[in-house]
């Protein structure tokens, strides 16, 4: 669905990444500061 307009359509998976890279590329983007994977995150001992 979409927000802007209020309807409903089919979209490929492509079509989703690009229609969202589209909507926000203007926008500041910053990766996220941990690891992917859960194992190579830092373990918190207490």
């Amino acid at each position: 669905r979409d927000r802007k307009t209020g309807e409903s359509k089919e979209l490929s998976f492509d079509d989703f990444v690009n229609e969202i890279k589209n909507q926000t590329k203007d926008k500041p983007f910053t990766k996220l500061n941990l690891a992917r994977l859960v194992s190579k995150r830092p373990q918190i001992m207490v």
